[in-house]
């Protein structure tokens, strides 16, 4: 049995592990558009500084199996971490979740934010159901946190009105912390407490940054998967009984490629598909370097709602492994989103993350060793508010074609690196 996976990031190489595991004699051709393989968990060193290239991603999972087999992947080689995440208001760190850190505020802020949130949520009726991002921003977590936080972050990684995006995705277990009351009540005491606990201790690969959890995976499969490298699938189609994968016959296809790219590679698609998968949005991502000669503070990552700084978030990657970066300096990315179909100048956009980082009072101009800039056209999958229904329609007709489509492109979900291997191995196991 021939075997083709479309796309050989994260999700591709998972399910040409499990396809092996599961048919040991089968035959698998890997199709990935680009030379460099690993996708979003890709790595690059610079002058002796490690980033990831790819944005910032840790492995953690609230499922205690998943996590416990992909940190077995790394071998030994992986650093647990206690979080030390913030969100950035003005000067204040406030410890992440941000309702839970709520206790480090004034008091009268403090109180003033918490009352807004549990009045909020006395008010949720029975079976309520938010109609898009904003309501369920406001009516969960009240009018303080909506405007101090949630909305100005939010519109800054979506690009779009919020009353324009699904609230669908928050609903993923495991996806977004959710107030809890007993921990709204010491929060407001002044107490410590930690939120998304699953998310609270994480661990990172040694060495070689997080693209090191890409390679362990693909070193499991590596001799027995053709992988054509700088390859992007360009024709699918049906010849007598079998699949056609640029003009190579196959028996099964796995999907973790985008799918506007993979139903634009059909010559046959019927009309309503087609236009469903023109419809499913998405944003670009592009990722910052920045190498700085001075040590990183006691952080890992920070979220940057101040609609004047052009990144949403930053991480000091150094923190994350010390392998990461030179003695006594630091390696930090800063995330920046832009809408599909906006060409970014990546120039313009490396001088504004060094001028957000000396406005914040990150970094000095003396400071800055070397800046590099990554783009990557698949960054973030949107919910629009007709995201279900256009998902719907081309999952329904790739499985007719015989196509499994799995992973964060594949299934057009924003999940996280633990949710995608749950979703490989079982859709896998289900063929």
């Amino acid at each position: 049995m021939r075997v083709a996976v479309l796309g050989f990031g994260w999700a591709g190489v998972l399910a040409a592990g499990f396809l092996l595991e599961r048919y040991p004699g089968a035959e698998v051709v890997a199709f990935e558009k680009s030379r460099r393989l690993g996708g979003l968990l890709s790595t690059a060193e610079i002058n002796s500084f490690t980033f990831d290239i790819g944005g910032s991603h840790v492995i953690f999972s609230n499922d205690k199996a998943v996590l416990a087999e992909v940190v077995a992947l790394l071998g030994g080689e992986a650093l647990e971490h206690q979080r030390k995440a913030y969100v950035r208001l003005g000067d204040l760190f406030v410890p992440y979740p941000f309702e839970n850190g709520l206790y480090v505020l004034p008091p009268e802020e403090r109180a003033q934010l918490i009352g807004d949130l549990v009045e909020a949520l006395m008010k949720i009726p029975p079976g309520w159901r938010p109609k898009h991002l904003l309501d369920w921003i406001e009516t969960t977590f009240g009018n303080g946190i909506a405007r101090r936080y949630l909305i100005p972050y939010n519109e800054k990684i979506w690009k779009r009105p919020l009353d324009q995006i699904s609230a669908d995705w928050v609903y993923m277990p495991g996806r977004l912390p959710v107030p809890d009351v007993k921990t709204l009540v010491k929060t407001a005491a002044g107490i410590p407490t930690v939120g998304y606990a699953e998310q609270s201790r994480f661990y990172y690969p040694r060495r070689g940054g997080i693209q090191r959890q890409y390679q362990a995976a693909l070193e499991r499969v590596r001799d027995r998967v053709a992988v054509r490298a700088g390859e992007a699938v360009k024709e699918v189609g049906r010849r007598g009984g079998r699949l056609a994968v640029n003009g190579v016959e196959v028996d099964l296809a796995v999907a973790a490629m985008p799918l506007p790219d993979l139903i634009a590679a059909f010559s046959d698609a019927p009309e309503e598909v087609a236009k469903a998968a023109e419809r499913l949005d998405y944003n670009q991502v592009v990722v910052v370097g920045v190498a700085l000669d001075k040590p990183a503070p006691d952080q890992h990552w920070i979220y940057v709602p101040d609609r004047r700084i052009v990144f949403h978030r930053y991480a000091w990657i150094s923190n994350y492994s010390p392998a990461n970066a030179p003695p006594g300096r630091s390696a930090l990315i800063a995330e920046i989103t832009l809408p599909r179909g906006v060409e970014p100048d990546l120039e313009r956009l490396k001088a504004e993350v060094v001028e957000g980082l000396l406005e914040l009072g990150v970094a000095r101009e003396r400071d800055v060793l070397h800046v590099e800039a990554w783009l990557h056209r698949y960054g973030y999958p949107l919910y629009t508010l007709d995201h279900a229904q256009n998902r719907d329609v081309v999952l329904r007709w790739l499985r007719e074609q015989g196509v499994a489509a799995v992973g964060r492109w594949g299934q057009w979900h924003y999940w996280n690196t633990d949710k995608v291997y749950k979703n490989v191995k079982e859709t896998i196991a289900a063929l």
